[in-house]
């Protein structure tokens, strides 16, 4: 099971939470964007755990959010040699993919619209 938190309860739990940021993203009728968070746990994560779902995450997430969907795409399926399930990765995959094929527009700003509550 998959805990997702806000960024309001992660500043609450900074100190003490192992979390994965997910995305950026703005709540159907909401003006205003928020970041949401993996909860991976409490205490230290194993190795490679730490190492590639949480910071090469981040370089991917990182990389997405440059438009450089290409290093974004070589860090997620990185992860996916390795947690073949990791659903946020299918997801990034995907969305990599899809921006390859049909760039956004210049003015996207890596938030996530959702469509549906």
């Amino acid at each position: 099971t998959t805990i997702l938190i806000s960024e309001n309860t992660y500043s609450h739990v900074r100190d003490t939470a192992r979390v994965r940021e997910l995305d950026l993203v703005r709540l159907v009728g909401r003006r205003h964007p928020i970041r949401i968070y993996e909860l991976r746990g409490m205490a230290p994560l194993p190795d490679i755990e730490q190492d590639l779902l949480i910071d090469v995450f981040a370089q991917g997430l990182n990389a997405y959010r440059r438009r450089c969907w290409a290093d974004a795409l070589y860090s997620f399926r990185r992860i996916l040699r390795y947690f073949p399930t990791d659903g946020p990765s299918r997801i990034y995959t995907q969305r990599c993919l899809d921006q390859l094929e049909h760039p956004a527009p210049d003015d996207w700003n890596g938030v996530y619209d959702m469509e549906h509550k």
